[in-house]
């Protein structure tokens, strides 16, 4: 292995890292992959040497060296590849018995344990960091322990309790775990052995899985939270500085609301909804009637999934058309958008969700523009607004509470300020150097107790 000298001169080893994730680079399709590619590149110029290790279409390892990074591919045994690594693969509609294969033999899949073992002896890392499972299974923990390298999972999401990863079932939210989830955990579960730390981003998604079991025994256990994109522009916040900004004191400028993500029920999109409706109907009867209502202008963004988009289209020609003078409420449906763009031309971000969120990049992206935030009770979410001080909290699929929030961030614009300074204040918690040093203390505190 390679050699580094130390601050004093003394000549040490470069540590070897393996990062194990289930897809990356051109396959990525989230917001957990950005955060493993990131990391990387973080622990890398900490003088690391990091191997990433994915899915890929190939029957052998395969490297490739991208800025210092060493990047492996594995190929997939499985009943169908969902990811379609094959190069020009089309999607596979698998039916529902089909994909009940999948995740069972993806509940402990002892051929891609014994080839990421194979690996894993060729490259003889110091210590294995894995993420997302699905493809590899909790087998590959086997097969690291039994090779005695200290061994850190990262929590991005639910897979090890829940099939689907979040907790949900179409657009319909779990409270708990179904027997079919009850069955493939328990079973993983019991054939896993545990890992040394576990790192997670959130206090609440690290609380569910030791809820259910999971990680009790691990001595090692740390709340990391995620960290802004490394090319997230620095200037996208507004002047925060001094008494209200002159958007915010001019009653007559619109006060502008928005929404991020996926349009189905599990995102709240129905409380929303429902919650814009009633600001159709009483908005002008619940502000003071010695003035006009401060217009209100409502953008929401992301992928439709269930044909929300045309009810939102045609809720505000019904807004528009109940009027002769013009209704101080306007709904905008600006489809797929730049985050930091759309989230800098707001004055509060609306995080409805109703599903138990692991994060939330979103609403922690939102601060960074020195935006607040308004959220469900539900997973993660009160934690990025710092339980109340940074935005405001209601019930996840109160739909009055939630038009409660709106009235009042209209009513009392000062509050808006206040918070959008307190969360522009706090940026520095997704500060990405901050999360990497986090990381490496992790990382160097297994590697001393080796």
């Amino acid at each position: 292995m390679n050699t580094l000298p130390t601050p004093s001169g003394v000549t040490r080893k470069r540590p070897h890292l393996v990062m194990l994730t289930s897809v990356y680079g051109e396959h990525a399709i989230g917001g957990a992959e950005r955060q493993v590619a990131q990391l990387a590149q973080g622990l890398i110029a900490l003088n690391y040497r990091v191997s990433i290790v994915s899915l890929g279409a190939r029957q052998h390892h395969h490297v490739e060296i991208a800025e210092r990074l060493e990047i492996y591919q594995i190929a997939l045994f499985q009943f169908y590849d969902p990811y379609q690594l094959q190069p020009n693969s089309q999607p596979v509609t698998a039916g529902a018995g089909l994909k009940l294969l999948w995740h069972g033999l993806d509940v402990y899949n002892p051929v891609m344990a014994a080839r990421f073992g194979s690996l894993l002896d060729q490259l003889k890392p110091d210590l294995v960091m894995t993420n997302p499972l699905q493809g590899f299974s909790s087998a590959v923990w086997s097969v690291v322990r039994a090779r005695r390298l200290p061994l850190i999972h990262v929590l991005h999401d639910h897979a090890l309790l829940c099939p689907s990863t979040t907790m949900t079932r179409g657009d319909q939210v779990c409270d708990g775990l179904c027997l079919r989830c009850r069955s493939f955990a328990s079973v993983r579960k019991r054939l896993s052995v545990a890992p040394d730390a576990i790192i997670a981003p959130s206090a609440s998604v690290l609380a569910r899985h030791q809820q259910f079991g999971w990680f009790n025994e691990v001595a090692l256990t740390r709340v990391i939270g995620n960290a802004l994109p490394s090319d997230w522009p620095a200037d996208q916040a507004r002047n925060l500085t001094g008494g209200l900004t002159n958007a915010m004191a001019d009653s007559t400028a619109p006060m502008v609301f928005g929404f991020l993500g996926r349009l189905n029920s599990s995102k709240g999109i129905d409380t929303l909804y429902t919650a814009l409706q009633s600001l159709q109907e009483g908005l002008q009867e619940l502000l003071p009637n010695d003035r006009t209502p401060r217009p209100i202008e409502v953008r929401i963004a992301g992928y439709d999934e269930s044909g929300w988009a045309m009810k939102l289209s045609q809720l505000n020609q019904s807004i528009q058309l109940g009027t002769d003078t013009g209704h101080p409420l306007k709904v905008v449906y600006v489809g797929k958008v730049a985050a930091a763009t759309f989230l800098a031309g707001l004055d509060v971000l609306i995080v409805p969700s109703k599903a138990a969120e692991t994060f939330c990049n979103v609403a922690m992206e939102a601060a960074a523009c020195g935006v607040p935030s308004i959220v469900s009770d539900q997973g993660a979410l009160p934690e990025r607004v710092h339980h109340g001080a940074t935005g405001w909290i209601f019930k996840a699929g109160d739909a009055e509470q939630l038009y409660e929030q709106i009235i009042g961030c209209l009513q009392h614009p000062e509050q808006v300020q206040e918070k959008a300074q307190a969360a522009w204040a706090l940026r520095g918690e997704s500060d990405a150097q901050q999360q990497i040093t986090a990381y490496h203390q992790v990382i160097q505190q297994l590697l001393t107790a080796r």
